[in-house]
């Protein structure tokens, strides 16, 4: 940790890991977090000043137009599954009206939320659809990404096919500033143009120091134009200009153990989440070490 960090939250005691490990992130614009846990089927939800609101059992809810489950304080176990299982989330989003947005592959549908945790609407899936890390990115529109490289824009509750570059699998999905949309692959940045035009902007990333099949698992486009991209091999961030070309990396962003997911605030503030160290971390918007916190502890512990 950074000397003169803050820490935000409550640690368990030394006998337990501190804190939930935490993957995918989204903000909304009053700086709320949402942080997917990578061991139970819930969200995480923080305020702009780092204090725990509580969480989300989005697949606990009844039918749409019910009462949902709400935003409930934590429980030492998740009570759909009994006990710690692997998460089911392969993302998480937050449009520009505020709206959270989950995949729930049991029922087949995307699911959105609203700020006081109530279920709002339910969209199919696509037909076939197969999940994949960072499947989903939203702002004035709602798009979702398969595995295997297919990629669907939501117009009027539907999913419709997306034109982009060849089927290549996909690692994650981003937003650019302008509205561009981000693909990123096992060893490659693809940026589709957000006028629809069939011109893909191919940007090569480094090969990986090690022989691990799949060194990238995150992006993310910033306020700024920038583009962070996560290294799994190395558990550090790299940093791209708005054009592409390679930007000297933030010194901060490269204390992590794992990259879980990557955000970024209103203020441009940066948020990774670091599931190895069951931390999530904000660092100013030039890089610089702001804040570290963990989960709340649990009842009981």
């Amino acid at each position: 940790m950074a000397t003169g960090a803050l820490v935000w939250g409550l640690t368990r005691p030394a006998a337990h890991p501190p804190g939930a490990a935490l993957l995918w992130l989204a903000v909304d614009s009053a700086g709320r977090v949402y942080a997917g846990d990578a061991e139970r089927d819930l969200i995480w939800i923080f305020d702009s000043a780092g204090r725990s609101l509580g969480v989300l059992r989005p697949f606990a809810t009844g039918a749409l137009g019910t009462p949902g489950p709400g935003i409930q304080p934590p429980v030492r176990r998740d009570p759909l599954a009994g006990g710690e299982v692997e998460s089911r989330f392969c993302g998480l989003a937050v449009d520009s009206a505020d709206h959270l947005y989950i995949v729930d592959l049991a029922h087949g549908q995307l699911q959105q939320w609203d700020r006081t945790g109530q279920l709002r609407a339910t969209w199919p899936l696509p037909p076939d659809y197969v999940p994949g890390p960072g499947c989903l990115a939203a702002g004035a529109a709602v798009y979702l990404a398969d595995r295997r490289g297919l990629l669907y824009r939501y117009a009027a509750g539907q999913p419709v096919a997306v034109p982009g570059p060849p089927r290549v699998p996909m690692r994650g999905l981003a937003l650019a500033a302008n509205g561009d949309l981000l693909l990123l692959h096992d060893r490659s940045l693809d940026r589709l143009p957000a006028d629809g035009g069939a011109a893909v902007i191919p940007l090569a990333l480094p090969a990986p120091a090690t022989a691990l099949r799949v060194p990238y698992g995150v992006v993310l486009g910033r306020r700024n134009g920038e583009t962070l991209v996560g290294a799994i091999t190395t558990g550090r961030v790299l940093r791209f200009a708005p054009q592409g070309a390679a930007l000297p990396p933030f010194g901060g962003l490269n204390l992590l153990r794992r990259i879980g997911g990557l955000a970024e605030d209103r203020y441009g503030r940066i948020l990774v989440s670091d599931p190895a160290s069951r931390t999530l971390r904000r660092f100013q918007a030039n890089g610089a070490p702001d804040v570290v916190w963990t989960t709340p502890a649990e009842p009981g512990e």
